[in-house]
């Protein structure tokens, strides 16, 4: 196996941290490296976005923040999550609901 250069192993750290998938990011740069390998690179960095924490109640959060007209910020406090997480989680109670309503 041919040791990857320090350019390719950073554009690959980019292209990953950009959203692209490991096996993704292998395919387009010729790398013969494992997919664990990419991430590694990129310093084990987590893309951004919800990451789908199941235990966050989307019906919740969009009660405490409508009916009861918490902050986000207390909304996040209660629940142990980021106010960003707590607002993606919202958005998916309204668009969910919206669904429901058709």
């Amino acid at each position: 196996m041919v040791r990857a250069s320090a350019e390719s192993r950073a554009k690959a750290a980019r292209l990953y941290r950009s959203g692209k998938r490991p096996e993704d990011v292998i395919t387009e740069l010729g790398l013969d490296v494992h997919p664990s390998t990419v991430i590694r690179w990129a310093g084990g960095a987590v893309r951004p976005g919800p990451r789908g924490r199941e235990d966050l109640d989307n019906q919740e959060i969009a009660r405490l923040r409508d009916e009861e007209r918490l902050s986000w910020d207390e909304i996040a406090r209660r629940m142990s999550a980021s106010r960003s997480a707590i607002r993606s989680h919202y958005e998916m109670a309204k668009a969910a609901g919206a669904e429901g309503a058709r």
